[in-house]
């Protein structure tokens, strides 16, 4: 359901954050099975260009505990050029030893 990815990296970049705030992230402690809700940073913890024609740019968004800025989930938001146009394709990565969902 997300846009066509922009034409100008300024857009884009505009894109990606709007495309990160629409996701959500929380951790489960192990011991107690207790529900975390991790927060969004939303400045990008790595950004990139163009990587080849069929990458547009793209970064890498993290999820973080409400006293912290250690990572426990990373999103990678990308724009890439496709038979259907431009278009935003999207992974969750754990980066916790507690078990953590997108």
């Amino acid at each position: 359901g997300a846009p066509e990815a922009a034409e100008s990296r300024s857009q884009r970049v505009f894109q990606m954050k709007s495309l990160a705030r629409e996701f959500s992230a929380y951790s489960i402690t192990p011991a107690t099975g207790d529900r975390w809700e991790l927060r969004l940073q939303t400045t990008p913890l790595f950004q990139y260009d163009a990587a080849g024609p069929d990458v547009l740019g793209g970064a890498v968004f993290t999820f973080v505990t409400s006293a912290g800025t250690d990572p426990e989930v990373m999103l990678l938001i990308e724009a890439r050029n496709t038979e259907q146009g431009r278009r935003w394709m999207f992974t969750p990565a754990r980066f916790s030893d507690y078990r953590a969902d997108a």
